[in-house]
């Protein structure tokens, strides 16, 4: 959060809103939606891979993995799977889905900077009615000064005769209505304060007070020389508003080219690699020799009747 500036002029309280109102964060966060939407668009076009494995301790009678037969040992297993895929042919679906993905996301985005505009605007708007409510309540107090001068003044004439005792009754009155003007003036100033504290995000419980900008120190640009022709095409081309517009109508047509696409078959690419393992693939029943001869050595001796003799 940034922190509250010294002396709240114009600029500060356009400044501080940008930053704090909440319409404002809501269009930021709905931009960064659309940003995490168009990316996700974007990665959709590119192949797709996964890896899985599995271990497990299986007993009594099931089936082993790695001869997909039963067993009624314990066993010990592990697979490992790696998949993935790709799409060859979608007659355009995906890429036009992300360049229309991105196309609401500029959209999302300029209405970020229509938003700020419309707030500032707002702020000036209020800010000038506590300006304009403040000078009210000037007014009103010159005006009960001078009425209670001219209560005063009636006051001494009805006493001494010259004038009759009606003219300091309608003083009065006017008194009572003057007084009734400058509070309504007060309440004015305290109501157009809160409205632009909402706007500025600010606790309505804090002191607020706003600093008026000298008229000399007010920057005025000159509109004598403008056409109204450049004035049209300078808003046509800088506004976020018709920009906002502009990106939706193009994100709207490539969503058409989308929805032709499904008219249109689908060609992809998959692939699947799975190994599995089992500990009962060690062991083995049995005993097969197949084209294998020991070899042999012939001996100096002969045995016979256990006794061995020399040949």
């Amino acid at each position: 959060m940034a922190q509250e500036p010294a002396q709240w002029d114009l600029r500060s309280c356009v400044d501080y809103a940008i930053q704090h109102n909440i319409s404002v964060q809501q269009a930021d966060v709905q931009a960064r939606l659309a940003k995490l939407q168009a990316d996700l668009a974007k990665s959709n076009r590119l192949p797709t891979l996964s890896g899985s494995s599995g271990m497990g301790l299986r007993l009594g009678r099931s089936i082993d993995p790695t001869t997909n037969g039963f067993t009624n040992t314990q066993f010990l297993y592990n697979n490992f799977g790696v998949n993935g895929g790709m799409q060859l042919f979608n007659a355009g679906r995906l890429k036009n889905s992300a360049e229309a993905s991105n196309l609401s996301w500029y959209a999302s985005e300029t209405d970020k900077q229509t938003i700020a505009n419309d707030i500032s605007l707002n702020v000036a708007t209020f800010y000038l009615q506590i300006l304009s409510a403040i000078e009210q309540t000037e007014i009103a107090k010159i005006q009960i000064q001078q009425t209670k001068e001219q209560l005063v003044a009636t006051s001494k004439r009805v006493e001494v005769g010259l004038l009759p005792e009606l003219n300091l009754l309608e003083l009065e009155t006017q008194l009572a209505n003057d007084s009734s003007s400058y509070i309504s003036a007060i309440s004015n100033v305290q109501q157009s304060k809160l409205n632009l504290m909402a706007l500025l995000n600010l606790d309505a419980s804090k002191n607020f007070d706003i600093v008026a900008q000298p008229v000399d120190q007010i920057k005025l640009q000159s509109f004598a020389d403008l056409q109204p022709d450049y004035v049209f095409n300078f808003a046509s081309q800088n506004l976020p508003n018709v920009k906002a517009a502009s990106f939706r109508v193009k994100a709207a047509q490539k969503n058409t080219l989308v929805a032709k696409a499904s008219f249109y078959p689908t060609i992809s690419f998959g692939y699947n690699l799975t190994s599995n393992f089992s500990n009962q693939f060690n062991y083995i029943s049995g005993y097969q020799s197949n084209g294998f001869s020991s070899p042999t050595a012939a001996s100096p001796f002969v045995s016979v009747n256990n006794t061995k003799y020399y040949v």
